[in-house]
């Protein structure tokens, strides 16, 4: 019966390890969240499942103000200092970058890239998927 008792542990240690390891806890662990689209749906889940990770909106002021993700920060992609600003962002996060539909956010997100980002997820449809499934 200990014998039983301590393989049930040893298997509960090992199963709770795993979990802790998952590449939605922590995305820098793994390569494939480098620079890939996700749904709204796995979006909701890494950042339910996270705490490393800044929600980027690159549209205009005036769409931001309208209505956006919550505690995301807008950088507008069309402001001729969009790369100045993103230059001074920590590029060790994870970024979840969107826009209106997704157009400026890829574009944003290629740049970025290029600029040493290595943890990006675009979100796609952008915004507007985003308020689809929220009704």
């Amino acid at each position: 019966m200990k014998t039983f008792l301590g393989i049930l542990f040893i298997v509960f240690l090992t199963g709770f390890n795993a979990k802790a390891q998952s590449p939605v806890k922590n995305a820098k662990l793994f390569k494939e969240h480098v620079n890939i689209n996700v749904s709204v749906e796995k979006a909701k889940v890494f950042m339910y499942n996270s705490d490393d990770y800044v929600v980027l909106d690159v549209r205009t002021p005036e769409e931001f103000n309208l209505g956006n993700i919550k505690n995301s920060i807008n950088i507008d992609y069309n402001a001729g200092d969009f790369a100045d600003k993103i230059a001074v962002l920590d590029k060790t996060k994870t970024y979840l970058v969107y826009c209106r539909s997704g157009a400026r956010s890829s574009k944003a997100v290629e740049l970025m890239n290029a600029n040493g980002f290595n943890y990006l997820m675009h979100l796609e449809g952008g915004y507007l998927a985003w308020q689809k499934l929220q009704n």
